[in-house]
């Protein structure tokens, strides 16, 4: 019965979604140098194709040396890797999927 709330469309301020449906952040370090390439486009794509209301990308880092403990986690700062979400975002097989939405994701991966 509560089941079915999970595939009905919601609205959260702005936000429109067409299910109640998340994909939470993985960070999976599969960025070498931190620059996310077409396989982090494609790996997207096929979390649209599945239908999922709403993905969170992955936790990247920012530019602080402490904020990451390994070279593959991608970078939110710099002219390859933006260039390179710039390619996950603009991937017209992510894109082309109605109502869905992809935010980036900024955490510390690095030793607390």
């Amino acid at each position: 019965m509560y089941a079915t709330k999970l595939f009905q469309p919601i609205r959260i301020k702005s936000l429109e979604l067409k299910n109640r449906i998340v994909m939470a952040p993985l960070t999976r370090s599969f960025s070498p140098g931190g620059v996310p390439g077409l396989n982090v486009a494609d790996y997207y794509a096929r979390r649209a194709e599945g239908e999922v209301g709403l993905i969170v990308s992955e936790g990247t880092v920012v530019n602080r040396p402490a904020s990451s403990n390994d070279p593959n986690i991608p970078r939110f700062y710099g002219e390859p890797p933006l260039r390179g979400w710039k390619t996950v975002i603009e991937n017209d097989l992510v894109n082309e999927k109605e109502d869905h939405h992809e935010w980036c994701n900024e955490s510390s991966e690095g030793p607390h």
